[in-house]
């Protein structure tokens, strides 16, 4: 369990998987594990936990999958997708 993410004495999961990081404004976001949380999906994002909703910068947080995050752009409607490698 990581301390920096509530709810550690439950299971989480953390990839092995090498993710795919991407670039919003001039910074790389990766995403390092998807939990429930409160019964709500949620996602550690850098060092960072996020849920549906949330916005990083300009991108709004659309969908939080089992392996993936789904951002849309609040102005333009761009999408982008964080997930885990192959």
């Amino acid at each position: 369990a990581l301390p920096i993410y509530p709810g550690g004495s439950q299971r989480i999961m953390i990839s092995t998987r090498p993710a795919e990081p991407i670039k919003i404004g001039r910074k790389l976001y990766v995403l390092k594990g998807i939990k429930q949380l409160e019964g709500k999906p949620s996602a550690l994002i850098n060092e960072d936990v996020y849920q549906e909703g949330d916005t990083i910068k300009d991108y709004r947080i659309a969908k939080i999958t089992d392996d993936s995050v789904l951002f849309k752009h609040t102005k333009t409607g761009e999408l982008k997708i964080l997930r885990f490698g192959n």
